[in-house]
């Protein structure tokens, strides 16, 4: 912005299944998965802009954003997992379990996370409600490891293997 020239576009062909899936309520949440420099938050900001997200309102500071969609859901946006405190991680892996496992939930989770990052903090995961482990890890390990894998309600988006995974 400052040296005023437009920044390079990539094609995102990833960001159309993921608006597809959110918008027809088939997935509840994503998870944008890769490594460093795999352009995890640049598909989400792609995918919040084709939601119809401000492309202002995502250049602002905060590490979390709020959507609200046509069909009344909500989306949490999170820029990178790895930013959050853990209080705050908490909160979103208590809100991603609870939007895969209830599909009555409104608010949904988009979250631009590293492979390691999401799987050690689902392994550190105790519900605020209970104290119970994460009921999301040995799927999502799964899904990683094994292209083709679904977890009903999530769509894993893994731009760092092989294959994207859908």
């Amino acid at each position: 912005k400052r040296a005023q020239v437009r920044p390079i576009e990539l094609e995102t062909p990833s960001v159309d299944m993921m608006a597809a899936k959110l918008s027809s309520g088939e997935a509840r949440s994503i998870l944008i998965a890769g490594t460093a420099g795999d352009g995890k938050t640049y598909h989400a900001r792609k995918l919040w802009v084709k939601l119809g997200g401000d492309e202002k309102a995502w250049d602002r500071h905060e590490k979390t954003k709020l959507l609200q969609l046509p069909s009344g859901r909500t989306l949490v946006f999170v820029k990178d997992l790895s930013e959050l405190t853990p209080e705050q991680g908490l909160d979103v892996l208590f809100g991603l379990e609870t939007s895969v496992l209830l599909p009555e939930h409104t608010t949904g989770y988009v979250i631009a996370c590293n492979h390691g990052q999401i799987l050690d903090r689902l392994r550190t995961f105790r519900s605020p409600n209970d104290g119970s482990s994460s009921r999301l890890v040995d799927d999502v390990q799964r899904a990683l490891l094994e292209p083709g894998f679904q977890i009903p309600g999530l769509v894993l988006n893994d731009l760092g293997g092989a294959a994207q995974r859908h």
